[in-house]
């Protein structure tokens, strides 16, 4: 019975390894290392890095979430960064209160 269950739990980590080296070599034949677009604003749903020398690779503006209580630059610290792509044109500020005014006077 033993030998039996160990030989499903061997094929179905096999299995599992095979879908993961498969996943990777996709994202590693993909030209861009960014992180998925900005569609919404729940970081939950962003990109999740532990390095930031992960971050170098892409090139696009990016927008990042993390913890300004633990250090990057620490290697004891466990870091998480959510990360995604600005992939749309940034909206031109709106006017300031004293730019009303003046217009106003």
């Amino acid at each position: 019975m033993r030998c039996i269950s160990w030989a499903r739990l061997s094929s179905a980590l096999l299995l599992g390894a095979g879908i993961v080296k498969a996943e990777f070599a996709m994202l590693s034949a993909d030209d861009s290392l960014c992180p998925i677009p900005c569609e919404g604003t729940i970081p939950g749903d962003w990109t999740v890095y532990h390095s930031v020398d992960s971050l170098f690779h892409c090139q696009e503006p990016m927008m990042f979430d993390f913890s300004v209580m633990n250090p990057l630059d620490d290697p004891e610290t466990i870091v998480q960064i959510r990360a995604c792509t600005a992939t749309k044109a940034v909206k031109p500020c709106t006017k300031h209160v004293r730019d009303a005014l003046a217009v106003e006077e």
